[in-house]
């Protein structure tokens, strides 16, 4: 949080573990040094959960593969460094089916699916009260609904706005492919796209007011380009901030990552060779860094934006290493 080291995972010692790497003026200062060693637990992979206020970093790693398919949590110590008892479950009904929860930015609501024979569920739960209800999902007509999750990819967790009163959900509604808002009153479903579309990546605006997403752009059978698309919540109007590839020698067809900056005003983008800033009004990309010839921005790692908003960090690989995940 204080913006003067990175927290990441590496297998460089030979099993996946938890490194910190201080940074002085956006520079490498010294050797990273291990924090977490082999946070994989019988072959399962931890996943981080981040920084708490004070700087405290908190990760997860699946001892029983029976907790697979539930949601836990677990109470900090006013200190904020140390855990107070034992995780615990947070929902009792329907377990082994419950996933991808989300916390609403109040911290009042948590969010989550649940993968049931009759059809996946959006949850609602009140923390305070520990009430849930099940959003009725229903379109502009108010006739109830079935919607697809896309659920493999962490990304695609329910995506809050900043005031709590919507969430994005990805997948399929109505025989439309992409993004989709949905009313956490009333359970209305809303379309964000006017086509079938293929979205490996949005984020919301600070304000709340629009969508920012990347639309891959298909040709007669294969995928050709990317564009970055801003959609105004009030207007449903779509502007294309950016496209690719700019000509057709283009060695960057695809955009794979999208960060939106900490004032709210620049987006981040990766391709596979570089990295690119663009204004959310629109206008040219500034390119902030260009890979050599060898080397390809990875798609695993993501990006994002160092606190204070004047770095951007990515992770890099060389052409021809796997990326597992």
């Amino acid at each position: 949080p204080d913006g003067r080291g990175i927290a990441f995972v590496s297998d460089r010692g030979g099993s996946e573990s938890l490194w910190y790497q201080r940074m002085s003026e956006g520079k490498p200062e010294g050797s990273p040094k291990l924090l977490v060693e082999n946070l994989r637990f019988r072959n399962r992979r931890g996943r981080p959960l981040g920084f708490a206020s004070n700087g405290a970093y908190y990760y997860v790693r699946i001892a029983d593969p029976r907790l697979v398919g539930d949601i836990y949590s677990v109470e900090l110590n006013s200190d904020g460094q140390n855990v107070s008892g034992i995780p615990h479950r947070v929902i009792q009904l329907h377990q082994n089916t419950n996933t991808l929860p989300s916390w609403s930015p109040n911290g009042r609501q948590l969010a989550y699916t649940s993968h049931r024979p009759a059809g996946s569920k959006l949850i609602i739960r009140d923390v305070d009260s520990a009430d849930e209800h099940e959003l009725e999902l229903t379109n502009a007509s108010g006739e109830r609904i079935q919607f697809r999750w896309w659920i493999a990819p962490s990304d695609y967790s329910p995506a809050w706005s900043p005031d709590s009163q919507s969430i994005v959900l990805t997948g399929r509604c109505e025989g439309k492919q992409g993004l989709h808002i949905v009313d956490v009153q009333s359970g209305r479903v809303s379309p964000l796209a006017s086509k079938e579309e293929s979205v490996p990546s949005f984020v919301w605006s600070k304000d709340g007011r629009a969508i920012y997403y990347l639309r891959t752009v298909f040709g007669e059978s294969q995928p050709e380009g990317t564009q970055v698309v801003k959609r105004n919540l009030s207007t449903l109007r779509e502007t294309i901030l950016h496209e690719l590839p700019e000509d057709a020698n283009s060695k960057n067809r695809f955009i794979h990552g999208l960060a939106i900056s900490p004032s709210g005003q620049e987006l981040a983008m990766a391709t596979d060779h570089d990295i690119g800033v663009i204004s959310i009004n629109g206008g040219g990309p500034r390119l902030v860094h260009k890979l050599a010839n060898d080397e390809r921005v990875s798609r695993k790692a993501g990006i994002v934006w160092s606190s204070v908003g004047n770095r951007v960090i990515f992770g890099k690989a060389k052409d021809g290493d796997y990326e597992s995940g």
